[in-house]
């Protein structure tokens, strides 16, 4: 039966695979710091919403594209910020204190971006 099966392998459907990752996939994450990088922002700053309290991953990525010359090192508390949200479609990032602390209603969304893994990142420009 195997012999058969490999000899004639259009008897078997063609396998796929629509699994996109969620949004600790890196390839999802490196989607995101790609996407920042390719609109080379200078005096930004960048905050990732996650569960955990340190975002590593996005952390290294942006280490990493700064080495390579590819992004500016992002800084604290600038007019230009990225937000990096995880798990956007439940909406936690609202409800938990994290938004508004980081906007303070003092910023308007310039430009979204939704990512597969359900990641979002929205672009802030601080008004005042």
């Amino acid at each position: 039966m195997l012999i058969i099966l490999n000899l004639k392998s259009n008897l078997l459907p063609p396998y796929s695979v629509d699994w996109q990752g969620d949004g600790g996939t890196y390839n999802n994450e490196k989607s995101v710091v790609d996407y920042i990088s390719q609109q080379n922002p200078h005096d930004y700053s960048v905050y990732a919403y996650s569960p955990a309290i340190f975002d590593y991953p996005f952390d290294y990525l942006i280490y990493c594209y700064e080495r390579r010359g590819l992004l500016e090192k992002p800084k604290d508390r600038q007019n230009l910020m990225y937000l990096i949200i995880r798990e956007a479609s439940s909406k936690k990032y609202l409800t938990s204190g994290w938004y508004g602390d980081k906007t303070r209603d003092k910023t308007e969304v310039v430009d979204k971006a939704e990512f597969p893994g359900d990641l979002l990142v929205e672009k802030h420009k601080r008004i005042d």
